[in-house]
């Protein structure tokens, strides 16, 4: 009775699933290359979003806003194409690969524009060195991540206060 009960709900499944209704392709359809630049101006803002959501609040930047003016596109459009592409699982793929591509090519040209600047800096030290500066030390500190603490200079930027026994009755 087991088996039968198992060969009649595998037969159910296999023929309720045989009839899936796909979405039509919508009038208003975003076309392939412009959806992969939507999507990854989408994956950069995500990212500035949750890096730092309170600097875009602050600067009165709403991400969803500049999309759809940048794209001239609504988010009624992004979601109908959204859902097209995604029913055509080889489309998809394909979309989400260039997508990929594109934030490659990002990563490697901001790198890149990060190792030209450290390398324009690290020549600023040196010559400064040569010629004896002694500023070398802070512009070193600025290298650092913000939000770490380094102990030294954190303790040398505190005022200096009084030993108890150099306190005096008198100077209050």
């Amino acid at each position: 009775m087991k088996y039968f009960s198992f060969i009649v709900l595998c037969l159910f499944l296999v023929v309720s699933c045989q009839d899936v209704q796909r979405s039509e392709k919508p009038e208003n359809l975003i076309p392939e290359d412009k959806m992969v630049n939507v999507l990854t101006e989408m994956s950069l803002l995500q990212g500035a979003r949750s890096y730092s959501k309170q600097e875009l609040e602050k600067r009165g930047i709403k991400p969803d806003e500049y999309l759809w003016e940048k794209f001239d596109i609504d988010s009624a459009r992004f979601a109908s194409s959204n859902n097209y592409y995604s029913e055509n699982y080889v489309v998809y793929q394909r979309i989400y690969e260039k997508v990929k591509d594109s934030l490659e090519t990002l990563k490697l040209h901001f790198d890149s524009i990060r190792e030209l600047e450290e390398e324009e800096r690290d020549s600023i030290i040196k010559a400064k060195r040569a010629r004896g500066d002694t500023i070398i030390e802070e512009e070193q500190q600025h290298r650092r991540p913000l939000d770490s603490i380094i102990p030294d200079t954190f303790t040398r930027s505190l005022p200096e206060v009084p030993r108890r026994q150099e306190i005096r009755r008198d100077s209050f």
